[in-house]
């Protein structure tokens, strides 16, 4: 291999390093979510499955999971993404009706609280719709 090939077998991991945790920093800023909490939730009483969500306009695509706590719900992106995550407290939140299935439109359920809107998609949706009840988290 030539000097140049080998200076790209090297540089181009780390260019791509880069730029993935440039991406996923600002995605992860631009949907409001941080790396910490500012409140303390305690344990969660029930934990979704991976599913998918538009976080603030920002679309997250089976790497949201929500976790609903006694005093509201957290949303929480994988790791790989960015690993955000967003408090959504029972006080004041919005919950919108189901909107069914279409065409090329999953179904879907909008979460309003304060200057944030999460919208939930398919498995998600069924999640925010079922009672609350005690399940340790994985």
């Amino acid at each position: 291999m030539s000097e140049s090939g080998d200076l790209f077998l090297y540089a181009f991991p780390l260019f791509f390093a880069g730029l993935w945790f440039t991406v996923t920093t600002v995605l992860r800023n631009i949907s409001g979510m941080t790396k910490r909490l500012d409140v303390a939730t305690g344990e969660p009483l029930r934990c979704s499955k991976w599913g998918s969500a538009s976080v603030n306009g920002v679309a997250a695509r089976n790497c949201i999971k929500l976790e609903e706590h006694p005093d509201g719900f957290m949303v929480r992106m994988m790791w790989i993404f960015g690993g955000g995550r967003l408090w959504l407290p029972k006080a004041g939140l919005q919950v919108g009706d189901e909107r069914p299935k279409r065409l090329f439109v999953p179904r879907s359920r909008t979460l309003i609280s304060g200057m944030n809107q999460v919208i939930l998609f398919d498995r998600l949706v069924d999640f925010v719709a079922a009672p609350s009840h005690v399940v340790t988290p994985r």
